[in-house]
């Protein structure tokens, strides 16, 4: 019989301890499991995981308040069930404080670090009389007023570096804000591919799934559980796709239509590409570029399965400016290598595997990006630029550079063309800048940038 605090105690040792990805460890475990293994402890152990790992940052702030040592001197694996057993005594109020203390303290014990069992449930009874009903700044002791970039960062489970970024960005106010929108949770966004069938015939089918259809966009489709959708037959049939309303936003911006020839130059795992390729009713042409030949197959396999015929998928250096290129496309997408500080609550493992120094190669890439992407738009053509994150170096800035460098191109105003988003701030002239809305999509930056003819 499987363990789910066992397994969700290896999964969080392996996304926080060896740098693991939290979508693809949990993917990876779950189809692990024998097929006897219910839905609902299923979705107990993806729960363990990924609540876990949404509040690690004040977790740990309560493990080194009760520890002599550095918790870094735990044993991975002992500090995994720690933070495991501190989650469900503190942020899961379906799951007894016994069952959470006891079961922690086994699974540590039936460890080869058996020993430190001892301490494991020292440390969960004391937090459980003492640390479960004030907060984390009064348990440690931290001044708001003079560290307040501490406090927020243990108020809201995020990294003083980021806190520290959209402080400076976006000023005290909307950076809380920002914070406090990162703690709802965002729901699953499904969309229905119209290449395959009519819309009203899988609003119906999605509707008997419990989704519910987007005030945005009528393609857009939420929902809140649905376990692994690769299992659904609208998946298999090909008539959704899972993809963030705000990513069929930036496509909406590009403004394709058919016949168009177009370049989305970093396509994996093509959704933007398919979703194009939906609107143009699959006439012109779409070439759809990654850098690695086992992402451009996701690429394949998402263009066969959602009947995307206009898609040819390449394998190519999307950075590399070649002749055949030059002024070929009516449009081009470079939805850009980022930070994806946007989608923190889809994915909270994001938080450990960035820092503040990966910032300047991120900018280095987008440019290069950027300079082969305006190379390709034809004159009177379009380029759309996104990205995932909230962070104005890699999003307005890199716009105000990238029309200072290329006078010939204008930035389009988005803002006058997409009256109907809510929840959007203009942080920088006509550009959008996409907030994560209350079980709604993530964040996300869309730039037009139209070539004069």
């Amino acid at each position: 019989m499987i363990n789910m605090r066992r397994e969700a105690a290896l999964a969080l040792e392996e996304i926080l301890s060896r740098g693991g990805y939290s979508s693809l460890t949990v993917k990876k475990r779950l189809r692990a499991m024998p097929e006897s293994v219910g839905e609902a402890e299923r979705r107990f152990f993806t729960s363990l995981v990924y609540t876990t790992l949404e509040h690690t940052i004040s977790i740990d702030a309560i493990v080194g308040h009760y520890m002599k040592t550095p918790i870094a001197k735990l044993k991975p694996y002992v500090l995994s069930c720690l933070r495991l057993g501190l989650c469900q005594l503190r942020y899961m109020d379906g799951v007894p404080p016994h069952a959470a203390i006891n079961e922690t303290v086994k699974l540590v014990r039936s460890s080869p670090f058996r020993g430190l069992a001892g301490l494991v449930n020292a440390i969960l009874r004391r937090a459980q009389k003492e640390a479960l009903a004030i907060p984390v700044t009064k348990l440690v002791g931290i001044d708001a007023e003079k560290e307040p970039v501490r406090a927020l960062s243990l108020t809201y489970d995020m990294p003083e570096w980021i806190v520290e970024l959209w402080r400076r960005d976006y000023g005290q106010e909307q950076a809380e804000r920002v914070l406090q929108r990162m703690q709802t949770k965002s729901r699953v966004c499904l969309r229905a591919n119209t290449l395959k069938a009519d819309l009203a015939y899988i609003k119906e089918r999605l509707k008997a799934r419990g989704a519910q259809q987007s005030s945005l966009m009528e393609t857009a489709f939420y929902i809140e559980h649905m376990g692994d959708v690769s299992t659904w037959k609208e998946y298999q049939d090909g008539l959704i796709a899972v993809q963030d309303e705000s990513s069929l936003l930036a496509v909406a911006a590009l403004e394709v239509r058919p016949g168009h020839r177009v370049l989305d130059m970093c396509a994996a795992p093509g959704g933007k590409s398919t979703f194009m390729a939906q609107l143009m009713e699959n006439e012109g042409c779409i070439i759809s570029r990654d850098l690695h030949a086992h992402r451009r197959a996701l690429i394949e396999e998402n263009r066969e399965r959602l009947g995307a015929s206009c898609i040819q998928a390449q394998t190519m250096d999307s950075t590399r400016i070649r002749p055949e290129d030059a002024q070929a496309y009516d449009r081009v997408l470079l939805d850009a290598p980022c930070s994806g500080l946007g989608m923190l609550r889809a994915k909270p493992d994001i938080r450990f595997h960035h820092s503040p120094q990966d910032e300047k190669d991120l900018q280095a890439l987008q440019r290069r990006l950027l300079m082969a992407a305006a190379e390709a738009v034809k004159p009177g053509g379009r380029l759309v630029y996104s990205t995932c994150t909230l962070c104005r170096a890699e999003n307005q800035d890199q716009v105000q550079w990238f029309l200072k460098r290329y006078p010939e191109f204008v930035c389009k105003d988005l803002e006058n063309d997409l009256q109907a988003i809510p929840e959007c701030d203009r942080l920088w002239e006509k550009c959008l800048t996409l907030w994560p809305q209350d079980n709604g999509h993530d964040g996300f930056f869309v730039a037009c940038l139209e070539k004069k003819k």
